[in-house]
């Protein structure tokens, strides 16, 4: 597999998903819009040899500078095999952050309020802050 930039160059500045091999392991970035600089992102998974997920709960908000809003744990249910991780609520006003965290991997996705319902929604990141996202994701 190609690197993330390589992958994101091959879309065209096309939506797509951008698929990547980096240190941790295999990455998929979904894709609203991508250029030289920056891109929009709709997700960001990175796949990654397993990790105790209790540690990796409490552990991932200290590493995750990538991200314009801190997250703290919400759920962390081991025995379930995930946990759940959030934009921390005062910075959550307009939209937050969810990191979902599985032995094999974690995701990251952002909720906005559009009215009363909630959607999923995307961020804009240079590609530095996205390649940075990525080897905080993997550890």
């Amino acid at each position: 597999m190609k690197p993330l930039s390589e992958a994101l160059d091959a879309l065209g500045g096309q939506p797509g998903t951008a698929r990547a091999e980096g240190t941790a392991g295999s990455i998929e970035v979904d894709v609203a819009d991508v250029d030289r600089l920056g891109v929009r992102v709709s997700r960001v998974k990175v796949a990654r040899s397993p990790v105790d997920v209790e540690a990796e709960a409490h552990a991932l908000p200290q590493r995750l500078r990538a991200l314009p809003h801190a997250i703290a744990p919400v759920e962390v249910a081991p025995t379930l095999g995930g946990a759940r991780l959030r934009s921390i609520p005062a910075h959550a006003k307009d939209g937050w952050f969810e990191v979902a965290i599985e032995p094999g991997e974690s995701v990251v996705t952002r909720t906005v309020r559009r009215g009363a319902e909630r959607v999923s929604g995307d961020w804009t990141m240079t590609r530095e802050q996205l390649e940075q996202l990525v080897e905080e994701l993997g550890g």
